[in-house]
C-alpha cells in the first residue's frame, strides 16, 4: 500500500521505496535528464510549446484556417452578408490563442500518464516529460491552474461552450480509455473535437456573431467525417511506440498496407464529395473577375 505523497516518485507518481526515495519502476522517466527551475518564465514557455508542438499543425493550422476563412466566406457559414478582410485579419490572433489554449489542456491530460511518458520516449522523446524538463507531478498541478484559467480566457473571447464540450472529451479520451478502446472510438472522439474546435474557430473570428446555419452544421458535420475517416494517417509513423503503450490503431490492427488502402481511398471519395456539397463546378468560370 502507497504511503504518503512523500513516498511517491515525483516524475512518475509511482511508489518509491523508502529506503532510497528511488521510484520502485524499472523505466521511470526519472532516469531521463531533467533540467532545474521548470517554472522560469523561459523555460515554462518553451515547456508549454513542447508540449502542443506535434499537435500545432494538425490542430491549430487547419482549425484557425477554417475559422478565419468561414468568416470570410460570409452569408455561406454566417449571418454577415459583408465581411470585412482587415477585421476578420484583426482576430486571427484571437482565433490562433482560442484554438492553442484549448490544444494545451488536451495535450497535457494526455502526456501526463505514465505510459504515455513511455511511449513518447521513443515516438517524441523531445516532449517535456520523456526529456525531464518538467515532473508528471508538476504536470497535474499545471493543469488544475490552465483548465479554469483557459476556460475564463474562452469566455471572453466567446466561445467557452465549446470549450467545456473539449474538456468532457478530453477527459472521455484520455482518463475514459476513449484513445486506446479501438480505432473507431479514437477517431469518433478526435472526430467530434474537430467539429467543436472548428465551430469555436468561426465563433472567435466572427466575434460570436453567427447562428449556427443548416449549412453550417453540414459542413461541421462533413469536415469531422474527413477526420473520422482519415486521421489515421498520423498513426503509420507512430507504430512502434503505439504498439509498446498496446494501442490498437488502424495500421497496428489491419496492417501497414490495409492501413494506407483505408486512408487513400477516402481521401479520394471526400476529394469529389467536399466541392460536390458547394455545388463547384470545376470550369473555368470559378476564377475571381477582377
Amino acid at each position: 500500500m502507497a504511503g504518503s505523497s512523500d513516498d511517491l516518485c515525483s516524475m512518475c507518481l509511482s511508489p518509491a521505496k523508502k529506503s532510497s526515495g528511488i521510484c520502485s519502476r524499472e523505466t521511470c522517466p526519472s532516469d531521463f535528464p531533467r533540467l532545474q527551475n521548470p517554472f522560469s518564465p523561459s523555460h515554462l514557455a518553451k515547456t508549454l510549446w513542447l508540449f502542443t508542438e506535434s499537435d500545432f499543425a494538425t490542430f491549430v493550422i487547419p482549425d484557425t484556417a477554417f475559422g478565419i476563412f468561414g468568416a470570410l466566406s460570409g452569408p455561406l457559414l454566417s449571418e454577415n452578408h459583408h465581411p470585412n478582410l482587415f477585421q476578420v485579419l484583426g482576430r486571427l490572433p484571437a482565433v490562433i490563442l482560442w484554438n492553442w489554449s484549448n490544444l494545451l489542456i488536451f495535450d497535457l491530460a494526455n502526456q501526463q500518464h505514465p505510459e504515455s511518458v513511455l511511449e513518447d520516449k521513443v515516438n517524441k522523446p523531445w516532449r517535456p516529460l520523456p526529456s525531464g524538463r518538467i515532473s508528471m507531478a508538476q504536470t497535474q498541478h499545471m493543469i488544475l491552474i490552465a483548465i479554469p484559467v483557459v476556460l475564463v480566457l474562452n469566455y471572453y473571447l466567446g466561445a467557452w461552450e465549446e470549450t467545456a464540450l473539449l474538456f468532457v472529451l478530453t477527459w472521455i479520451y484520455n482518463d475514459l480509455g476513449g484513445g486506446e478502446d479501438g480505432f473507431v472510438i479514437r477517431n469518433t472522439v478526435i472526430a467530434t473535437a474537430f467539429s467543436q474546435y472548428n465551430k469555436g474557430s468561426l465563433r472567435v473570428a466572427t466575434q460570436g456573431g453567427f447562428t449556427v446555419k443548416p449549412d453550417t452544421w453540414c459542413w461541421l458535420v462533413m469536415t469531422s467525417a474527413v477526420i473520422a475517416t482519415t486521421m489515421h494517417v498520423q498513426d503509420m509513423k507512430d507504430q512502434k511506440g503505439d504498439a509498446i503503450k498496446g494501442r490498437r490503431t488502424v495500421p497496428l490492427v489491419l496492417g501497414d498496407s490495409k492501413a494506407r488502402w483505408t486512408i487513400a481511398v477516402p481521401t479520394v471519395v471526400w476529394s469529389i464529395a467536399c466541392p460536390a456539397f458547394w455545388r463547384l463546378s470545376p470550369s473555368l468560370d470559378l476564377i475571381i473577375d477582377f
